[in-house]
């Protein structure tokens, strides 16, 4: 297990509680078994980013730049650097050769 921050790499999950990133190295064939051994349905693996934008991240992040277009025409600058700053975290997530490149199990009834 391993903790990010700030781009920072921590060994210590108790370092920083609630403000770091936890992440850990899965035994991917480990679980698709047990996930079978449960009756479930495995479906193939994904990157975190094919699976957020399943999810909609494209809208989202759509939203945060129309939200932050608005606030800058209004001349409400607060608005807008917290708009740009919350698009900036969220495409992170679905980044290339970052967040988004790591893989997502999904198993379903």
């Amino acid at each position: 297990m391993v903790t990010y921050q700030r781009g920072e790499l921590g060994v210590d999950p108790f370092d920083n509680l609630g403000s770091a990133d936890i992440t850990a190295h899965v035994n991917f064939s480990a679980l698709d078994r047990a996930a079978q051994d449960a009756g479930l349905h495995v479906l193939p693996l994904q990157t975190q980013k094919d699976w957020l934008k399943k999810l909609g991240l494209a809208e989202v992040v759509a939203e945060l730049r129309r939200q932050a277009t608005k606030a800058q025409a209004e001349g409400r600058h607060a608005d807008y650097l917290r708009y740009l700053a919350e698009r900036s975290r969220v495409e992170l997530l679905g980044a290339r050769g970052g967040l988004g490149d790591y893989l997502v199990f999904t198993a379903e009834r």
